[in-house]
């Protein structure tokens, strides 16, 4: 009897080790697992940023040349029917651009691309022209640029000059996520978020 007690305490010492060895085991995987996730975010945040920057540095050098090329300001007035600024761009270290769009208050500026262009990081016309009265100007692809503007203000003063130096300014009247919404606003900007594709649209009229 006492030698089976024994042996019985020794099978059930062994089987205590074995299931320590394989929760062990698991906690391994699971550290390994959560390790590889970290890094993956940490990939994913790094590049996020570094596109970021990218589109920040291509805008602010086209923008510096863009600026100098223009001709001297006027007002713009935004007429009826298909005009001649549909298409025309000035070409910008080889990027055809149609203008300049502007946030007067929190001081941003950003070159818009021609709808000839990729976007990638850009701002860039989706369609229609600023003396049309439809135009429509898509964020760049990976910068996120247009982040800034989801926090406006409806009334916020938002500014585009184009190629011949004519000021169209306009007033956020409503944001909308609804992304096959129509353009009903005289400036339509689009925002999307990289990650889902998810858009927001926010209609402007001018002043």
């Amino acid at each position: 009897m006492q030698s089976r007690f024994i042996k019985d305490k020794d099978v059930e010492s062994r089987d205590r080790k074995d299931n320590r060895g394989s929760g062990w085991a698991s906690g391994r995987i699971f550290l390994y697992a959560g390790a590889v996730v970290l890094l993956l975010a940490s990939a994913l945040m790094c590049n996020s940023k570094y596109q970021e920057n990218q589109a920040h540095k291509q805008c602010n050098e086209i923008l510096e040349r863009l600026i100098s090329l223009l001709p001297e300001q006027t007002k713009g007035f935004v007429q009826e029917g298909s005009t001649n600024q549909e298409g025309a761009y000035l070409e910008v270290k080889e990027i055809s651009c149609i203008g300049i769009l502007e946030i007067p208050l929190i001081e941003e500026a950003w070159p818009v691309q021609s709808e000839y262009e990729d976007g990638k990081y850009m701002p860039k016309c989706e369609s229609g022209s600023a003396e049309s009265g439809n135009l429509v100007i898509k964020d760049s692809l990976r910068g996120g640029l247009f982040r800034s503007i989801s926090v406006l203000n409806e009334g916020m003063e938002v500014r585009f000059t184009d190629i011949w130096g004519e000021v169209y300014t306009y007033n956020i009247v409503s944001v909308s996520e609804k992304a096959n919404r129509s353009s009903d606003g005289d400036l339509v900007l689009v925002t999307q978020n990289r990650y889902t594709g998810n858009e927001k649209r926010i209609y402007l009229d001018s002043v």
